[in-house]
Formats: structure tokens, C-alpha cells, sequence
């Protein structure tokens, strides 16, 4: 019985079949969330709004309102060093228009995206429609109205001109999207795993001119302002607010421990517990981080798989990643769903569309507390996922392959 279970999760499935299955994972998963949320306004009407799986509704559409005041210059803190810059027009156009361009613009190109992957099939329409209304990373990216979504754009475009083979379109526009925030300098390792030196120094001075202009017009990057930011993010609320990081799963256990012994100095001692554990994950989010490298430059560099690894890593090793960034996973995972090439399993498939789902299901349900606001079933779930996921994508690592490939990318050019 489990091998023929190990056989089913095993094997090789085809394009129309993993977007079958993802999509009805995708369908489960929200009427599973919209099960609960009614569950929980029946028992808790007090708590109303409070019930769904999405965040504090007094707080809806925040961050771009948030934005836009770093961008007219009424808030300091910035880290965003090119969104700033080129964000100065929203101050001649209405709060609202802005606003309301930005959530349809996001929504269209996430539905657009789904319906050019899936344009093999025969019920495209309806796969794309499932894809973007059930798709948790983008709902929660328009209920805060992150600028994420424009991030996310910026990126997809990247890895549609790498794609299509425009490498100095991609050269610029992932320089654009490293002066916006600093972690989608992780696709460098695509231009590195195709031997493309003359587009990675391109996009590394696209970049350097990017940060300079920034600076010289008054909205460079804030280094203190960087620092606080994260130092505040990392230990208040400890990145469990929201967010999926993998240091969730170091910091959860000691969260929960803490509050069960109900001590006074209890948050005390687990802000001490991060601080000091901070550099020991650094280190590992570097060292996995240079293991998925390798495992890209010299095993395999397939553009999906290579991409997918790559975007894990951007999404999940930060110390602190709100679950709107989730929505960078989109574009990988359609170029996986297509690939004919690719050899996806049902487990793959499974895995990936379980980070799609909504898990908040804890946050804002059964329990409203301070601590029933920091954690979410997501903050834990969704890195085990994730780990598990990106073990199993390179479960075809070994040394000897990862020899030879070394021979292979540093040997002479076949001729």
C-alpha cells in the first residue's frame, strides 16, 4: 500500500493534469477558508469583521497610503530606493485613482499571466478565473494594497524577456526591480547559470546608476532608516505577524513556550532568544541559499525549476516576509504548470499549490487576542511546506552530479 501511495505521489504528470490538480487544490482550499470564516461569524459576531482570513480591515489598503506619503515626502524610513523615485507622479493624481489604477492593473496582469500559460487548454478561461480568484498571495496583496503588486510586475516582465531571450530588456528590468527591494537579486544566478557575463555586469551598473540617481535626487537609500525598520520587524512582532519566514520556525516554538509559562519577562526572554539567534540563521538562510545556487548553476538550470528554487529562497529566507510577497511565486509556478519539458510530479504540484491557499485561518478566528493577531497557522505551515518543497525539487542533488557539472559550466565551450 504505501509504495503504490509513494508511486502516486511520485509520478510524472502531465501539463493539462498539473493544472487540473493545482486549480482543485486552489478550489478546496478556499471553500475550506470561506467554511471556517462562516463558522466563526456564527459563533463570534462581536468579533465581526474580524473573522476572515485576511488581515485587519481597519487597516485595508494601508500600506499604499503608507507609501505614498514616503513618496510626498510626509514620512521618512525608506528602503525602497527607486520606488520612491518613481512613485513622485502620484502626487498629481487623485489618492483614489492611484489606488483603485494599482488593484486592477495587479489583477489584470495576474489573470492575464494565467490565461497566456494556460492557453493549451481548452477551459483556459475558467482555469485562470480559479488561479486568480482563489489565489490567497494576490487577495492579500490588494487587501493591503502593497506596492508589491507593482514589484511583482517589475518581475515578471524580467523573466518574460529572459524568457524570450532579450537579455538586456531583463538586465534593465531586473535592475529596476533590485532598486525597488534588494532580494530579486537572486535571479543574477540565471544570468551566471547561462554564462551571460556581458547582461550580469549590465544589470550590476544599471543598478549602481539606478541607486545614484536615486540619491542624487534626494531619495537614495536610507541606511538607518533600513536598519530600524528590520531591527523592528525581527523582534516586534518577532516576523510572526503575517509572515512565513523560515525563522517562524525557530522563533514559534520559543513564541508558544513562553506565553504557556505565562511569566512577565516571558516576551523579554524571547526577544534576548531572537537576538541571539539571528546570526546563526543567517548564516543558514546564506548557506541554503548558496546550496539551491549551485544546485541551479550546475545541475539543473531549466528556466521554471531554476526560477521556482530561486524565488523560494527570495520568499521564504528573509528574517521577515509579509505573506504578500507570496504573489512573487505566481509567474514560477505557471511556467512550471506549461512546461512540457519539466517533469513535475503530483507531489510538486500538491506542495506548490498549498502556498496558494489561505491558512490564516487561526488569525482573527475563535480567539481575538494581541497573540491570536501575531500568529497564524500560516506562519508555520507555510515554511514546512516550503522546506519540504524545495528538498523535493532538488532531490536529484548529488555530489558526483554536482562534480561533473562543475567539470561541465568551467570545461571548454562544445564546439
Amino acid at each position: 500500500m504505501w509504495a503504490q501511495i509513494r508511486e502516486f505521489w511520485l509520478k510524472e504528470i502531465t501539463p493539462g493534469t498539473r493544472v487540473k490538480r493545482f486549480c482543485g487544490v486552489l478550489l478546496a482550499g478556499m471553500g475550506l477558508a470561506l467554511a471556517v470564516s462562516a463558522v466563526n461569524l456564527l459563533l463570534h459576531r462581536a468579533y465581526y469583521p474580524y473573522v476572515t482570513f485576511l488581515f485587519d480591515p481597519r487597516y485595508r489598503f494601508n500600506d499604499f497610503y503608507d507609501t505614498l506619503q514616503i513618496a510626498l515626502g510626509e514620512q521618512n524610513g525608506n528602503y525602497f530606493p527607486f520606488f520612491v523615485w518613481a512613485l513622485q507622479g502620484l502626487k498629481f493624481l487623485p489618492e483614489k485613482v492611484s489606488l483603485y489604477t494599482m488593484l486592477a492593473g495587479g489583477t489584470v496582469l495576474y489573470f492575464s499571466l494565467a490565461c497566456r500559460a494556460f492557453s493549451f487548454l481548452k477551459q483556459k478561461w475558467s482555469a485562470a478565473a480559479i488561479f486568480t480568484l482563489c489565489s490567497f498571495p494576490l487577495l492579500f496583496a490588494l487587501d493591503r494594497a502593497n506596492t508589491e503588486i507593482i514589484l511583482f510586475a517589475v518581475c515578471a516582465a524580467f523573466l518574460l524577456c529572459y524568457r524570450a531571450k532579450r537579455f538586456w530588456w531583463a538586465a534593465l528590468l531586473l535592475a529596476l526591480a533590485i532598486n525597488m527591494k534588494l532580494y530579486p537579486a537572486v535571479f543574477l544566478v540565471l544570468f551566471m547559470a547561462d554564462k551571460r557575463s556581458k547582461a550580469l555586469a549590465g544589470t550590476v551598473l544599471f543598478s549602481g546608476v539606478l541607486l545614484a540617481v536615486g540619491k542624487l535626487s534626494g531619495f537614495g537609500f536610507d541606511s538607518s532608516g533600513f536598519a530600524g525598520f528590520n531591527l523592528w520587524h525581527q523582534l516586534m512582532p518577532l516576523g510572526l505577524q503575517f509572515s512565513h519566514s523560515f525563522f517562524n520556525l525557530i522563533c514559534l516554538p520559543v513564541f508558544l513556550l513562553t506565553q504557556v509559562q505565562g511569566s512577565p519577562e516571558s516576551w523579554e526572554a524571547l526577544l534576548w532568544f531572537s537576538r541571539q539567534t539571528m546570526p546563526y540563521y543567517a548564516v543558514f538562510a546564506l548557506g541554503f541559499f548558496a546550496f539551491a545556487s549551485a544546485y541551479t548553476l550546475f545541475i539543473n538550470h531549466r528556466l521554471a525549476r531554476a526560477a521556482l528554487l530561486l524565488t523560494l529562497g527570495e520568499v521564504f529566507l528573509p528574517f521577515v516576509s509579509y505573506d504578500y510577497t507570496l504573489i512573487q511565486l505566481a509567474l514560477p509556478a505557471l511556467l512550471l504548470l506549461k512546461d512540457p519539458q519539466e517533469k513535475a510530479d503530483n507531489l510538486t504540484v500538491f506542495l506548490l499549490a498549498l502556498l496558494f491557499v489561505p491558512m490564516n485561518l487561526i488569525s482573527h478566528c475563535f480567539l481575538y487576542s494581541y497573540f491570536d493577531f501575531v500568529m497564524n497557522l500560516g506562519s508555520f505551515l507555510r515554511p514546512v511546506i516550503s522546506l519540504v518543497l524545495l528538498v523535493h525539487l532538488m532531490r536529484d542533488f548529488s555530489f558526483a552530479s554536482l562534480i561533473q557539472g562543475i567539470k561541465k559550466y568551467y570545461g571548454p565551450k562544445a564546439k
